[in-house]
């Protein structure tokens, strides 16, 4: 008698392990675009945070801080769009309704002398839509 040593698998073997190779694959794959979603938005809110921060940064070193409005887009990111808008804080923003209540004044409308609020927004398309990276920060103005 001769033994047959030829190892291999057999087709059944073989239909089984395409079944669950397909099994797999079909709920892997539509969680890879979902995840390539996510991290490209996730990349443009990095993007747009850092934008942002680096252009209030620019405003308080240049000494622009004045009240008004101004938009534009960043230079080496064209997808990139800002708008912000810098007013002069109120005093009861920084100390609350209750420390005026206290002190029995109703001095609530009084401006802080120096001290601004920006308003910061940074917009960029994502397949045709719009999103938006608001943030606002306190800024203080030296004279001189």
């Amino acid at each position: 008698m001769r033994r047959n040593d030829a190892r291999g698998l057999t087709l059944v073997e073989i239909i089984i392990a395409v079944g669950i190779l397909s099994l797999v694959l079909t709920t892997v794959i539509p969680h890879i675009g979902v995840s390539m979603k996510m991290t490209k938005k996730a990349r443009s809110l990095v993007t747009a945070s850092q934008l942002s921060r680096n252009l209030i940064h620019e405003i308080q070193l240049l000494k622009k801080i004045e009240e008004g409005k101004e938009d534009g887009k960043f230079e080496d990111f064209e997808d990139f769009s800002y708008e912000y808008e810098i007013s002069k804080v109120k005093m009861v923003e920084v100390f609350g309704q209750e420390f005026f209540a206290e002190k029995n004044t109703g001095a609530t409308d009084l401006y802080l002398d120096r001290l601004y609020r920006i308003e910061m927004r940074v917009l960029w398309d994502n397949h045709g839509d719009t999103e938006v990276y608001e943030t606002y920060s306190l800024l203080f103005r030296e004279d001189g």
